[in-house]
């Protein structure tokens, strides 16, 4: 083994320090890239459950407005009839001569 060149020292420690910093870049955009990952999947059972329960709203709404439908009754009322006058509502004569 060689003698250490101590004025090389500061470089190796850097070299060393720089490539722990780019380890931990690595590890970090991998944790970042899971954590992205995991955050699409949740929101696709977000939005399938969304959907059902949006379709579930939907058809109560239906329901409960068919039942109010159910309970509306029409009743009929007879009003009292008006005497009638079996009148033309237009002359049957122009009112010219002819």
């Amino acid at each position: 083994m060689s003698v250490i060149n101590w004025g090389d020292v500061p470089t190796w420690l850097g070299t060393l320090f720089a490539a722990a910093a780019a380890g931990a870049a690595v590890w970090t955009m991998k944790s970042q890239r899971d954590q992205i990952r995991e955050q699409r999947v949740f929101i696709g059972e977000q939005s399938a459950t969304m959907a059902l329960e949006r379709a579930e709203l939907r058809a109560a709404a239906e329901d409960r407005r068919w039942a109010q439908a159910r309970r509306v009754r029409m009743m009929q009322r007879r009003l009292a009839r008006r005497p009638t006058t079996r009148a033309r509502p237009f002359p049957t004569t122009t009112g010219w001569s002819g």
